[in-house]
């Protein structure tokens, strides 16, 4: 598996997690449509906390019922992120309506 590196801090990294899962939706046809709230907005301080949980790993899989399926982890460098080469995929990180890239949506997250 190739990755893609960059830098960022953990709030940037929160920052982009808001964006990906308010962007998100979730796939037709699935459950993820009975917990779907369009009116619910998240922010970068949602995912603050998750993130130092998580350590090393954001792992955003479902999140409400919107299908966000985004992955980074920290490299071996102080403010090192990284995300599997490849993505995002169509059928997988339903936020590329809005962010057709990850490079698009780090510049909406200030990176």
């Amino acid at each position: 598996m190739s990755t893609v590196t960059f830098k960022a801090s953990d709030k940037q990294i929160a920052q982009m997690a808001a964006l990906a899962v308010n962007a998100s939706m979730p796939p037709p046809n699935s459950p993820g449509w009975i917990q779907f709230d369009p009116g619910i907005k998240f922010e970068a301080k949602d995912f603050f906390k998750l993130l130092k949980e998580q350590g090393n790993v954001l792992h955003l899989d479902y999140v409400n019922g919107r299908c966000v399926k985004m992955i980074l982890w920290r490299g071996k460098k102080r403010g090192e992120w990284m995300y599997r080469e490849g993505e995002p995929q169509k059928n997988w990180q339903t936020w590329i309506s809005e962010y057709p890239t990850y490079p698009d949506l780090m510049k909406a997250a200030g990176i």
